[in-house]
């Protein structure tokens, strides 16, 4: 019952099941607790079997989901394995009742918590003062945060304190829109830098010349090891590398990844999935992919790269600076530009994103610096929509809030339509930039260029 009113509840004519930010979704493959969950609907027939065009339709354009809804009828769910699929059965039941009942008491089930943060190791938001915090422990909360940087005192001083949604931590006090907290875009203050990562932070082609080569050549070791070792992340990654494989092969074709054969674990046994795993992953890299599937696999063997110490990531010598100068404050033309919060946004893992900041060559580890990683769960960064997803997740005041930084013209459209401030990155060895586009954006070459922008020394281009 649960799942036919799943199928009503956001309308009619709804064409998917949308909901984020419960516990229970981590119980489904691909998905995490701050994950928006989205399930396709399609509409239902007087005979089961009519339903298989448009079954398969929602299958390819939706190669992530593990269920699909029929409107008025039921759902198919399916999993690498009977287990999988059971558990996800109950997990999406669940789902779908908390919905319903979410639905009648009038509370939202589709969209993020204002205090959410797009990433599972991040810094959440919290709108109250250290007073709220530590009823009871205010003197040791302020000794405990003391010399991390006041709103009044600019970072100077022996006592500090930290800023979160615009209270200090330390004195208690507010601050107005528009003050230290950064310089003003539109009427309202910009507190979040958001950046894309190639082209922007690190160069094209540390990640086409070395990331992409390192992931393909290494990952028949790579698999071979770890099936060896029964490695449970590695059959986690298998699992999802052939639900993605049965789904490409009712539309673009791919290559099969089986099993290995109960009571076949035997070498030989092993190298036959080996070896279809290293055709798929080269099918998939061949033709530029960016499924779920394959990122994942490629955010582990980078990871493993990374540890052995084969891999150190490219960042510009610009970078490093900037992160701790926008994290931290005290910088800025006048050294008293209050902190801002850090994301990245690429199309890249969460994962991959994090490896490449933590082990640079020339920055050490940076992740210090970052609060969210938002990747493509939350949406293709061409389109409006994920920006306004991305929004929601940092919880802002406003989406003028945001400054995004990216090198690719048509992800600057989509931010500034969803109402982000831009810039746009110009770095050796980027790709030209469209001049009919590009000319409604301001263009930097050097993180320390921004500052102007956050500081409100230089105004946004006018629209």
């Amino acid at each position: 019952m649960d799942c036919v009113l799943a199928t009503l509840l956001q309308g009619e004519h709804a064409t998917e099941f949308r909901m984020t930010h419960q516990e229970m979704i981590k119980g489904i493959a691909g998905h995490g607790y701050r994950s928006t969950l989205v399930i396709p609907i399609i509409e239902n027939t007087p005979h089961e079997a009519d339903l298989a065009d448009s079954l398969g339709e929602a299958i390819r354009k939706y190669p992530e989901a593990t269920a699909v809804l029929v409107r008025r009828h039921g759902i198919y769910i399916w999993g690498s394995t009977w287990m999988q699929a059971k558990t996800q059965a109950e997990c999406y039941h669940y789902l779908f009742r908390l919905a319903v009942e979410m639905h009648r008491l009038g509370l939202d089930y589709t969209t993020p918590p204002a205090l959410s943060c797009g990433n599972d190791d991040g810094v959440q938001s919290l709108p109250f003062s250290s007073r709220e915090l530590f009823p009871s422990r205010e003197r040791e909360a302020k000794e405990a945060i003391a010399g991390m940087g006041c709103c009044s005192g600019g970072g100077g001083g022996g006592e500090g304190g930290i800023m979160v949604n615009d209270h200090c931590l330390h004195c208690t006090s507010q601050v107005k829109e528009g003050g230290r907290a950064g310089g003003r875009a539109g009427g309202r203050a910009i507190k979040h830098v958001l950046m894309d990562i190639e082209g922007t932070t690190t160069s094209i082609s540390f990640v086409h010349d070395t990331l992409f080569p390192y992931a393909k050549s290494a990952v028949g070791a790579h698999v071979r090891e770890k099936l060896l070792q029964k490695d449970p992340e590695m059959l986690l990654d298998l699992a999802a590398l052939r639900v993605q494989a049965m789904v490409d092969s009712q539309g673009e074709g791919g290559t099969e990844v089986p099993m290995i054969p109960e009571g076949d674990e035997t070498a030989e046994g092993t190298e036959k999935v080996v070896e279809a795993v290293v055709r798929n992953v080269e099918w998939q890299m061949g033709k530029d992919r960016k499924t779920t599937a394959l990122k994942q696999l490629q955010g582990h063997i980078w990871r493993a790269g990374y540890e052995k110490g084969e891999i150190l990531s490219h960042v510009y010598e610009d970078v490093p600076e900037a992160l701790r100068r926008w994290s931290r404050g005290k910088g800025g033309r006048d050294g008293g530009m209050a902190g801002f919060k850090l994301a990245m946004y690429s199309s890249g893992s969460r994962e991959a994103q994090r490896l490449l900041l933590g082990y640079t060559a020339i920055g050490g580890d940076l992740r210090e610096y970052l609060n969210c990683y938002f990747d493509t769960t939350v949406g293709g960064k061409r389109e409006e929509r994920s920006y306004r997803e991305i929004g929601l997740s940092l919880g802002v005041g406003g989406m003028e809030e945001v400054l995004f930084l990216t090198d690719v013209v048509e992800e600057a459209v989509a931010a500034r339509k969803a109402g982000m401030r831009v810039l746009l990155s110009v770095r050796p060895g980027n790709a030209p930039i469209d001049e009919e586009l590009g000319k409604r954006f301001a263009r930097v070459s050097s993180f320390s260029e921004v500052d102007d922008y956050l500081e409100g020394i230089k105004e946004f281009p006018s629209l």
